[in-house]
C-alpha cells in the first residue's frame, strides 16, 4: 500500500493510533532506527551537528538496576552520542512536580556512571549529560520548556552548564502544531508528532 495523505486518513477511519509516548510504541520506534532518533535528538536538544557527524549507542542494556528505589520508574531509552554527549529520555505520566525527586535520582545515578572507576572526575567537564524529559499529563502548562541545570544562587551563575534536565510538556507543542502554522519548527512537529491522536500530523524524518 503506498503511503500518502490519503492512505493516511483512511486509516484514520479504520482504528486508532497508539500514541508515540506509549511504552512499547517508544521503545520499538526509536531504539530500533536509530537515523531517526539522531534526527529526534538534534532538533529537539538544539545540537549543532550534522547528523553524518554522531555516532549514535544505545546503552539500556549496559545499565544496572540497583542502588536506588525505582519502583513504577521506566527507563526508555539511554543514548550516548560522538562518545561525549549522553542522553536519557524519559516519558512522564504523571505530573512532573510528583516525580521530580525521583527523577533528580535517577539522573544522578546515570551521572555518576560515565566515568570508569578510578578516573578523574574533572573528565566529567568535557561530557555533556541531558536528562530529556516528555511530560504528557501537564495539559496547562503555558511554556512549552524548561531547562534545569545546577545553579549557584549567590553568584547568579550556572553552576555546572553542561549536565542539563530538559523538560517537555508535549501538550504545549500539540496545541502550538494545530493552533499556529507557522511555528510549526522542526522540534514543534516532533513533539506534536509524540502525543498525535491521528497518524496524519507530518514528522521530519
Amino acid at each position: 500500500m503506498k503511503i500518502n495523505k490519503e492512505t493516511l486518513k483512511e486509516l484514520d477511519k479504520e482504528r486508532r493510533m497508539l500514541p508515540l509516548t506509549f511504552d512499547p510504541v517508544f521503545k520499538g520506534v526509536f531504539s530500533r532506527n536509530l537515523e531517526i532518533l539522531k534526527g529526534f535528538l538534534v532538533d529537539v536538544l538544539h545540537l549543532e551537528y550534522e547528523l553524518e557527524e554522531l555516532d549514535i549507542r544505545i546503552l539500556n542494556n549496559e545499565l544496572p538496576n540497583e542502588n536506588i528505589n525505582e519502583y513504577s520508574k521506566r527507563v526508555d531509552v539511554n543514548i550516548v552520542l560522538k562518545n561525549d554527549i549522553y542522553v536519557e529520555i524519559e516519558v512522564n505520566r504523571e505530573d512532573f512536580n510528583l516525580v521530580k525527586y525521583r527523577n533528580k535520582l535517577y539522573e544522578d545515578k546515570l551521572y555518576s556512571m560515565i566515568l570508569e572507576k578510578g578516573e578523574n572526575p574533572r573528565n566529567l567537564e568535557n561530557i555533556w549529560f541531558y536528562q530529556l524529559n516528555l511530560n504528557t499529563e501537564n495539559r496547562t502548562e503555558q511554556q512549552g520548556e524548561h531547562i534545569i541545570v545546577p545553579y549557584d544562587i549567590s553568584t547568579n551563575e550556572v553552576y555546572i552548564k553542561n549536565k542539563i534536565t530538559i523538560l517537555k510538556f508535549l501538550e504545549y507543542y500539540y496545541k502550538l502544531y494545530y493552533n499556529e502554522p507557522k511555528k510549526r519548527t522542526r522540534d514543534v512537529i516532533w513533539l506534536a508528532s509524540l502525543s498525535s491522536k491521528t497518524f496524519l500530523p507530518h514528522t521530519p524524518f
